[in-house]
């Protein structure tokens, strides 16, 4: 059982972030010294009593956070100024430190986060933002047409990694490619290169829902253990508000997509991302209710105001919602026995939620 104090800690962490103070800098500087922020959610990496957290670091909202990190005698501390907890903060590996010749760091392609856990974008960019229909949370901050990465570089960097560490989890994410194939085509390659590598590697692709099932036969053709698709906002008047873009996609190409996946790839392999304080807690628990009830794993997300994104203005997830949500995803979870550790990708790493640790 989960002491209720540190939980709450926790919950509070992933929704207000950690404040600049000299100590959290000097340990940003050491998790991500190229300042890479991704979509937000790269943050500072620790356990607190037992759990995974990764706190959002960085951003403009972040500077309002209660939280703030203290160094003292060698031991780290996170603290509100009312209460103090110890923590153990991530250790990057070697490997995140070393250099190509144009003086970017492997870290600077594929990050290191959490829990084992590898997170390299396939391509950059979005192309809801071209068209200007980007999700209003999202702070990929980039108008121009998605740039693919190189799939030999994503790969040999992962490779080296393994060499370090043989128990990492690959995550392969992206913005979102309005295709018929939704970007699933540009992981083909990368895929496939990862595991000509290291055939044994766990790898999942994060994408929203292709138009035709096939194209995710094919992506698991190529290689691919796994398919991750977050269908964010539950109720369809808000998500059309929330996702102009995306929200195009039919609810019903979520379902047939996890449906197929759990067909498959078996119990327990499918999850999705519900992004938390952005609508009622009622509307989010009839989904709660739908998805798990389809056999899929949600996971409470908290929204941040991330620099750039269109609610950046925002305030961040209140705790006490992201603890709801999350203790209503826990009872679904228990309802229909689906277990989030057992997945192969972010849901098992629990770093940026809190109900498997509920």
């Amino acid at each position: 059982m989960v002491d209720s104090g540190i939980l709450r800690t926790k919950a509070e962490l992933l929704c207000y972030g950690i404040a600049p103070s000299k100590s959290s800098i000097e340990l940003s500087n050491i998790q991500n010294p190229g300042n890479n922020l991704r979509t937000g959610n790269v943050g500072l990496g620790f356990r607190l009593g037992g759990l995974y957290v990764n706190s959002p670091f960085g951003h403009k909202f972040t500077k309002k956070s209660p939280y703030k990190i203290e160094q003292r005698d060698d031991k780290w501390f996170v603290t509100n100024g009312k209460e103090e907890y110890e923590i153990i903060p991530r250790v990057p590996s070697s490997w995140c430190s070393e250099k190509f010749g144009n003086g970017k760091m492997l870290s600077d392609y594929v990050a290191e986060e959490g829990n084992n856990m590898l997170v390299a974008n396939v391509y950059d960019g979005c192309e809801y933002f071209y068209d200007d229909e980007q999700c209003k949370f999202c702070g990929i901050q980039n108008n121009k047409k998605p740039r693919v990465n190189d799939p030999d570089v994503l790969a040999g960097i992962i490779n080296i990694a393994f060499l370090f560490n043989p128990n990492y989890k690959v995550l392969l994410t992206g913005g979102n490619m309005n295709q018929y194939h939704k970007g699933a085509a540009e992981y083909f390659p990368t895929v496939r290169t990862i595991k000509v590598y290291n055939p044994r590697a766990v790898v999942t692709c994060e994408l929203a829902p292709p138009d035709d099932t096939d194209i995710l036969k094919t992506l698991l053709w190529w290689g691919a253990d796994n398919f991750c698709c977050n269908i964010e906002i539950w109720d369809d008047i808000l998500r059309q508000q929330v996702c102009p873009g995306k929200s195009k996609i039919p609810k019903n190409r979520y379902f047939e997509s996890w449906a197929f996946g759990l067909e498959t790839i078996g119990p327990n392999s499918m999850e999705t991302g519900l992004v938390t304080g952005l609508e009622p807690v009622s509307s989010v628990k009839k989904g709660i209710e739908n998805i798990t009830a389809a056999g899929v794993i949600p996971s409470a997300i908290p929204f941040h105001p991330n620099d750039g994104c269109v609610y950046e203005d925002r305030s961040p997830c209140d705790p006490d919602i992201l603890i709801e949500v999350s203790e209503i995803i826990a009872d679904g979870l228990k309802l229909y026995g689906l277990n989030p550790k057992e997945h192969s990708s972010c849901t098992s790493c629990g770093a940026c939620t809190i109900e498997s640790d509920i």
